[in-house]
């Protein structure tokens, strides 16, 4: 009856991101943030509070009774 083999050693975490890093490609990576940032910068431009109007500095005309 053979041994049973071995188990692999536990890898850091700096390991298997690199493994990671190299399995998906550096390219796909940074492509990846960059549409990440830019999607975030477009929704924060979509739902930034507009500037108040120009007609709403402008003084009012009233009337004055006398």
């Amino acid at each position: 009856m053979e041994p049973l083999p071995r188990p692999m050693p536990a890898r850091t975490l700096a390991e298997r991101a690199r493994s990671w890093v190299d399995w998906f490609g550096i390219g796909r990576l940074i492509a990846a943030s960059a549409a990440t940032v830019i999607v975030c910068v477009g929704a924060v431009w979509l739902v930034r509070t507009p500037p108040p109007a120009t007609e709403s500095s402008l003084p009012r005309a009233t009337t004055t009774v006398a």
